[in-house]
């Protein structure tokens, strides 16, 4: 299976990589392949697994000899034991989206107890080249502002941001509890910065943002893993106060 897609929007550039870790399209069973091509009507002609993530499982974008084209993810416990529900709360998630929403439409999802496919509407569009360019950011920015406009009310039931997210913005707390001898430098003299900006983003709530922007030519949110209700204004104040040290953000742009 040719493994370019003839297609010159789909360049990838620097970002923080899973391909070290991540199966492809090829490696998923024959069964999970062929439920997929259900979902999506079409067999796949080519797949290219994408660079950015986290997730060990499949995550790429299929050609079909349709000349359609979709985005897959699948992950089973073999990968790692946690995605999987991570996958099926995605699903929960993507499905009960309102449309507007700046995010691909859930197509379908497989779910046989051990394996766990999703199958969304493709993006088209390229990752950027990290750090981040300004254009992005504000594409990003604006398609926040407009997932916040169109999530509230919150169409599913999720809990607060603050209890849900609490613990993972204490990270800087740890670290100045008990700083380790070789602590960078340019963080040991920003801590208290730090600190203060995590404690604002849980503040204010953080919308859950578990997956990835993608600016194709506006931005468009790629995945939601996870969610949490929290204030209209939360994912994109957070953002900006903390775009100098976020990382792992996924984004594609139209060439």
């Amino acid at each position: 299976m040719p493994r370019t897609l003839p297609r010159s929007g789909w360049h990838a550039v620097l970002v923080i990589s899973a391909s070290g870790s991540r199966i492809g399209w090829e490696d998923l069973p024959a069964v999970v392949q062929h439920q997929v091509e259900l979902i999506a009507g079409a067999r796949v002609a080519a797949a290219v697994t994408q660079p950015g993530g986290f997730s060990p499982g499949v995550a790429a974008r299929l050609l079909l000899t349709n000349g359609g084209r979709v985005f897959v993810k699948a992950v089973s416990p073999n990968q790692n034991p946690d995605t999987p529900t991570l996958h099926r709360r995605e699903a929960v998630v993507a499905a009960a989206l309102p449309l507007g929403a700046p995010v691909p439409k859930l197509l379908g999802s497989f779910d046989d107890g051990h394996w766990v496919a999703l199958v969304f509407q493709d993006v088209d569009g390229r990752h950027p080249a990290t750090p981040w360019a300004r254009r992005d950011l504000d594409a990003v920015m604006a398609a926040l502002d407009q997932l916040a406009e169109r999530l509230t009310p919150c169409p599913i039931d999720v809990p607060p941001a603050v209890e849900e997210f609490a613990e993972d913005f204490q990270g800087w707390d740890r670290i100045a509890a008990g700083r380790p001898l070789d602590l960078d430098p340019w963080v040991a003299g920003n801590l208290d910065s730090l600190r203060g900006l995590a404690a604002r983003g849980v503040a204010v709530g953080c919308y859950g943002l578990g997956g990835n922007p993608s600016v194709a030519p506006r931005a468009a949110v790629k995945a939601i893993t996870c969610s949490a209700v929290g204030s209209p204004f939360t994912a994109g104040s957070t953002l900006r106060s903390m775009s100098r040290i976020i990382i792992g953000f996924e984004l594609r742009v139209r060439m």
